[in-house]
């Protein structure tokens, strides 16, 4: 082993080198920018993630505020990852061990990109694997050490990335004996103790996370999103090296508790996503984590096969060489075509342009602001069509609140449609509309708490209703206002139908931080009896609108 080690760290730290050189010269990403803004406000917990990729990007930027900073640990926990993918492939010290070692993690697309892309993916790489070190150790003894040592493992992959659950229980699945083992209830009872202020987060904020992943996300069944899955897994771990992770896979009767729970992971991650792909799209980083099991069995197999590892040496050479390529492309202004994602300065200069001294306002986009915010110097912030667009962590901030009465610029998607003297805005292949709002109200957390959870319509169309009108933020609301005109409006949904009717209510104003009871009046359209359901809606001065109540059931009879 100590013929190994030295150059296990040199090779480590050329990787490193790499991934520094790259992250420096690379645009970010904007989920990357996004995560960026997650960092500047810490929090337990955000709506689409758990807070570990927050506080990465916290430490390195704070020693770093660049592309680099975002990025650092990243760096760091990726060269963990692959000295503790070394220990868990058997630490051997042959030459051509570490040569594998390397050959095939490079050759993985999917491991390359996340060794400088900041998401919640490097951290959940690097405590899956040390999770399964954990569960070695664990196996070999349950001392308190190594309980409590897989209880840190199992609470520091669920604080990387949900997915972590899946590995604690495939590993769980391939080994029922854990469930007679009494120390492996206390690793997991000290992990779910430590996982109590995420929890106590999402319970604060109505489980956000919870409705986002397993509801939110759902789409009407298309064969295209199980075709798109099953491709993305073959570019995922290099079409070129499928043979070798095939045969690797093919043994089911694994030699040891390890074995079946890198086979039980593979398997039942291709399986759940697979059949996840009933409710929509499965993104291809689903199942990046799969690499770590993927090359220590795909090692086992070349050491077991020796004759065979000279021809996958050169695949994963090929396979590396591929992805070289891209990595070249995502740092040169030749990528900005094929890997637009990674270039952004040039529309955001000339926004930053046209905007002068007016903020701007993104309509029903979190990545954009995110990415505004980062290359321009300038704070920016989301604000979101309740109907047409998904909910994000902008949505939890009320970062809109500072631009209440201001002069701003807008900027939306070309189906952004409210706006009535828009001008396009197309820059280096961002196809967007921008519009000038004078003395814009924010409405968005105001919040209409019906009197009763459903209503009925027996004759005409017409809908009176009493409610509670909350004001929670420091601003006041002028309804009579000519200069910014705030028009309630009820919203209508059936089916993938969906309606809107102005409304009418008594009051003039709504003070700060009040809550008035307020009377609402409005002419229905007439619809086929049946049951619906209706929300209450704020549409500011015909540009953008905010979702201001839950859903009630409407029937009409």
């Amino acid at each position: 082993m100590k013929k190994s080690v030295p150059w296990l760290i040199i090779g480590i730290l050329a990787w490193a080198f790499l991934d520094g050189f790259q992250s420096y010269f690379t645009e970010l990403d904007p989920d990357e920018a996004y995560y960026w803004m997650y960092s500047k406000k810490l929090a337990w917990g955000y709506f689409d993630h758990p807070p570990m990729v927050a506080l990465m990007i916290k430490l390195g930027y704070s020693l770093f505020p660049n592309e680099l900073g975002v990025r650092l640990m990243t760096i760091v926990m990726h060269s963990g990852t692959i000295f503790l993918v070394w220990m868990l492939a058997g630490q051997k010290k042959e030459g051509k061990e570490l040569l594998s070692l390397f050959l095939l993690l490079g050759a993985i697309p999917m491991f390359q990109l996340y060794g400088f892309i900041t998401t919640p993916d490097p951290p959940l790489f690097f405590f899956t694997a040390f999770f399964f070190w954990a569960y070695h150790l664990f196996l070999q003894k349950d001392s308190w050490n190594h309980t409590l040592l897989l209880g840190i493992a199992m609470v520091l992959m669920l604080y990387s990335k949900y997915h972590g659950v899946l590995i604690i229980l495939f590993t769980l699945i391939s080994n029922l004996k854990l469930l007679k083992t009494p120390r492996f209830y206390l690793a997991s009872i000290f992990g779910a103790l430590l996982f109590v202020p995420h929890l106590w987060w999402q319970f604060e904020q109505e489980f956000p996370s919870l409705k986002y992943h397993l509801v939110g996300r759902n789409d009407p069944y298309a064969i295209k999103h199980t075709l798109n899955y099953l491709v993305n897994q073959l570019i995922n771990f290099s079409p070129l090296l499928i043979p070798l992770w095939w045969m690797s896979l093919k043994n089911w009767n694994p030699k040891n508790l390890m074995h079946r729970a890198y086979i039980f992971t593979i398997y039942g991650f291709l399986g759940f996503f697979l059949l996840a792909t009933i409710k929509g799209h499965a993104e291809p980083q689903w199942t990046a984590v799969l690499a770590i099991p993927l090359v220590v069995l795909g090692m086992e197999f070349l050491r077991a096969n020796p004759g065979r590892r000279k021809l996958f040496h050169r695949l994963s050479i090929l396979s590396i060489l591929l992805v070289f390529i891209a990595r070249i492309l995502l740092m040169t202004p030749i990528g900005e075509k094929a890997l637009p994602e990674f270039h952004k300065k040039v529309w955001i200069q000339a926004l930053k342009e046209q905007a002068g001294d007016r903020p701007v306002l993104f309509v029903d986009n979190y990545r954009d602001p995110s990415t505004y915010s980062f290359y321009s110097g300038d704070f920016s912030t989301a604000i979101n069509d309740p109907v047409s667009y998904r909910r994000n962590q902008f949505d939890i901030w009320s970062y809109e609140e500072k631009y209440h009465k201001q002069n701003v610029l807008l900027f939306g998607l070309p189906e952004w449609v409210y706006c009535r003297q828009m001008n396009p805005f197309k820059v280096a292949r961002k196809n967007r509309k921008t519009c000038e709002a004078d003395n814009i109200q924010i409405t968005q957390k105001v919040l209409f708490e019906f009197s009763k959870p459903a209503y009925l319509i027996s004759k005409g169309n017409k809908l009176e209703i009493r409610g509670v009108l909350s004001n929670p933020y420091s601003h006041d609301l002028d309804f009579q206002d000519p200069s910014w005109k705030i028009k309630p409006l009820i919203y209508i949904i059936h089916s993938d139908k969906q309606w809107e009717a102005d409304a009418v209510i008594n009051i003039q104003k709504i003070d700060a931080r009040s809550n008035p009871v307020v009377q609402l009046t409005a002419n229905l359209p007439i619809l086929e009896k049946g049951t619906y359901q209706m929300a209450f809606m704020l549409e500011g001065n015909g540009m953008i609108y905010s979702m201001n109540s839950g859903l009630v059931k409407l029937e009409f009879e």
